[in-house]
């Protein structure tokens, strides 16, 4: 036979009846590699079963790459080993790869423990949820195919379609910090930038924050600068700016509603910063840390944020040294407003006379002109009189605009005397004549009487026992109101946070 084979050329042959010879005597397992070269691989294994050796059939079909067949056989038992089963995973799961069965591939990778191989699948699947649950699983300095870090792998994957939170907790793992914070960066998650900054000592972040804020407000989105800001935590940039933006709403596009509510974010920004400040300061206080020196934390704290303050000017000082001051300022001039075009003329004169404490952010021609239309249709021709000096002495007007003005009172007082029905509260007198604050409902704007608590219409006690003159206190701005004014309402008619009316 070996001479025949060789006059025909059949090289395969030739190594069959080689093999054949080196077996001996063994005829069962020669009759299997005869069946094996004519193509009866069936056939074959029953053999290798009958002679009660797996192990030769699990050859036969890795030699066949029959991977299938070779997996029945190890899960069968009596052939193969743990390694020979993970190899036949993994062949297997290649092949549905091969054939972009993602799913079932990755059945099989998962079976295998293919770490590398499983990210694949599962990123074809966009599955990114259990491509995140890996990153646990995952030891470091595992390699993927390519010989690269697997971790720096599956951070690439998930930081390509946005997932930030698993990309970041992978280049932590592999320790690669910087990776860390650029995709924070590029992913605009400023607040986690800004975290890991500070944890991992890369100051370079204010500088690209400070950049990015600087050309969101050259392009004239200021309000974008405001939520960067915001994400990286920067309370007190974002008021700053709030408040700035507030002041060109009120100045420039003459919209006091939406300075009002510009005004009432950046009141909000400096109560968070305060807040997180001081939950800070409790929480790094360690059990040794006596109280005296707490406090003396929670005081430098607050004397950074006055530091800023005078540090800045016009609207973002005010902010900062009294949040809720601007907020407060063209939140009464609506009201008033409202008021006057609702025909509450006396309503509407008392409120507008709460507006000369704040010639600071208000035009004094708007807070003066509306007290004298509101006094003038009230009839105090005696406040309208007062009003009237305001206007005529305030440098802001011109000699023209002063020369209207006088003439405009020489045409009321010469028809009725300045004096009043009946005397006003001696607050409201104060307040037009020196600015002198005094607590004002801000539902309302009326006066409230017995209000205990510090300027700018903060504070404000129980105004008495009676539910006519009992006062609400906001638990946000610290502004009251009076509880008759509340009808149908229960939130704060300033901030509109939630009012405790219980």
């Amino acid at each position: 036979a070996d001479k025949a084979l060789v006059r025909c050329g059949d090289y395969r042959g030739i190594k069959l009846v080689k093999s054949l010879q080196a077996m001996g005597k063994n005829s069962l397992k020669q009759r299997a590699e005869v069946c094996v070269h004519l193509g009866k691989f069936d056939e074959a294994e029953g053999i290798y079963r009958d002679m009660d050796r797996k192990d030769l059939a699990v050859d036969l079909r890795v030699r066949m790459g029959d991977w299938f067949k070779v997996l029945g056989l190890i899960q069968t038992g009596g052939a193969g080993d743990d390694k020979q089963l993970r190899e036949a995973l993994t062949k297997i799961g290649e092949q549905y790869a091969d054939d972009l069965q993602w799913n079932k591939a990755a059945r099989y990778f998962s079976q295998a423990k293919q770490l590398s191989q499983m990210a694949l699948a599962y990123y074809h699947l966009h599955d990114f949820n259990a491509l995140k649950r890996m990153i646990v699983n995952v030891p470091v300095g595992t390699l993927n195919e390519c010989g690269d870090s697997l971790l720096l792998d599956i951070a690439n994957k998930l930081e390509s379609v946005g997932e930030h939170e698993g990309a970041i907790e992978c280049y932590l793992k592999a320790g690669e910090h910087r990776a860390a914070i650029d995709c924070a960066v590029l992913m605009n998650q400023w607040g986690r930038a800004v975290e890991l900054s500070e944890e991992f000592d890369f100051p370079q972040i204010e500088g690209l924050l400070a950049k990015k804020a600087q050309q969101l407000k050259a392009k004239g989105d200021k309000l974008g600068a405001v939520e960067l800001y915001r994400k990286a935590n920067k309370s007190t940039e974002a008021a700053k700016l709030l408040a700035g933006v507030a002041e060109e709403a009120s100045n420039i596009a003459g919209d006091p509603l939406r300075a009002k509510k510009l005004s009432v974010l950046a009141a909000l920004e400096v109560e968070r910063f305060r807040k997180s400040a001081l939950n800070l300061n409790t929480l790094t206080g360690g059990g040794d840390e006596t109280i005296a020196m707490a406090t003396a934390k929670t005081l430098e704290t607050l004397m950074t944020l006055d530091g800023e303050g005078g540090a800045s000017s016009g609207a973002s000082a005010k902010v900062l040294d009294n949040a809720w001051r601007g907020a407060a300022a063209y939140h009464y001039y609506l009201l008033a407003q409202r008021q006057l075009h609702g025909g509450k003329m006396d309503d509407a004169m008392k409120t507008s006379i709460r507006l000369a404490e704040y010639e600071d952010i208000l035009e004094p021609r708007s807070i003066y002109s509306l007290i004298a239309l509101t006094s003038y249709h009230n009839k105090y021709y005696g406040i309208c009189s007062r009003a009237f000096i305001k206007l005529e002495t305030s440098p802001t007007l011109s000699d023209e605009q002063k020369d209207v003005i006088q003439t405009l009172a020489l045409q009321i007082f010469t028809k009725h005397s300045p004096l009043d029905p009946q005397p006003l509260p001696s607050q409201f007198i104060n307040c037009l004549d020196n600015g002198t604050t005094y607590h004002a409902c801000t539902a309302s704007g009326k006066l409230i009487e017995n209000a205990s608590g510090s300027g700018g219409g903060r504070g404000g006690g129980t105004g008495g026992n009676t539910s006519e003159t009992r006062a609400l206190v906001c638990r946000t701005c610290r502004y009251s109101c009076l509880e008759r004014a509340l009808v149908d309402v229960i939130h704060c008619p300033l901030c509109h946070a939630p009012l405790d009316l219980r």
